[in-house]
């Protein structure tokens, strides 16, 4: 399996949004338009369709690895994530190497996890679903889901450069039986030297929300995988809202069964 200094890396920092009206919160934040002394201007709504994927023996999420496949409008990519670092500053280091879909693309990432790619004699696979692709390569998928995100850019000083990147994300989880709402916001670094804009803004928006957003060091595909155990076991009941959402005191329980059982931030 390739190292992780051989993919590019991303910084990021997550708050969860934790509170009774979290499209309220979501509202809110994507009204902004400075934070942290920092300009923020409104880029739009996208909309991202994601599978995860892993061997059959969950090797790849053992090794703290993540594969996955994102349609965006009718465009499909490939992403390969590496184990992740907390940086000195609080901010979630990990390589991310993400290639529009096609053969190229899937031969390197397929050659990157030291999957052999078998019995393919045509290389023409932009037709094909790449779920089915994968799934026929003795992969599967182990989770669904659909976000909603309102991207807003965090301008430096020079008003032509993007520091980072404020993601307000509703992610729907396709879960056996029911979908169940997650909020969260995601700030990432988009250059190297503005890594320290991350903490401020941050540290900014917890002071404006108070106790409705908190410091997430859980990725989507573990906390979707957590609250999955918790509905199976019975453990959030009366914590689930009627569209889905869950209450504040489901996500303490969350964190309770991350402590129980240590996972990696995938």
């Amino acid at each position: 399996m390739t190292e992780p200094s051989d993919i590019p890396v991303e910084a990021e920092t997550t708050l969860l949004i934790c509170s009774h009206n979290p499209r309220s919160v979501v509202r809110e934040i994507d009204g902004l338009q400075d934070i942290a002394n920092f300009r923020v201007i409104g880029v739009g709504l996208r909309v991202l369709e994601d599978r995860y994927l892993d061997v059959r023996a969950s090797e790849l999420g053992r090794r703290g690895w993540v594969l996955r496949l994102r349609r965006v409008d009718s465009t499909w990519w490939i992403t390969l994530k590496g184990p992740c670092r907390e940086t000195p500053d609080g901010a979630m280091e990990r390589s991310e190497l993400e290639l529009a879909w096609s053969w190229e693309s899937l031969e390197r990432v397929m050659n990157m996890l030291h999957i052999p790619l078998r019995n393919f004699d045509d290389r023409d696979i932009s037709g094909a679903d790449p779920a089915e692709i994968m799934t026929g390569l003795g992969m599967v998928v182990i989770q669904d889901r659909v976000t909603e995100r309102r991207v807003k850019n965090v301008l430096s000083g020079d008003p032509s450069v993007v520091a980072a990147e404020i993601a307000v994300d509703r992610v729907r989880y396709d879960l056996p039986g029911r979908a169940i709402l997650h909020y969260e916001v995601e700030i990432e670094s988009k250059l190297q030297e503005h890594g320290s804009a991350v903490a401020s803004i941050a540290d900014a928006l917890r002071k404006k929300f108070g106790s409705m957003l908190r410091e997430w060091k859980f990725g989507k595909l573990a906390t979707g995988m957590a609250i999955d155990a918790l509905i199976r076991n019975n453990a959030l009941s009366g914590l689930i809202n009627e569209d889905g959402s869950l209450q504040p005191d489901a996500y303490d329980r969350v964190e309770r069964y991350f402590r129980a059982v240590p996972v990696r931030r995938p």
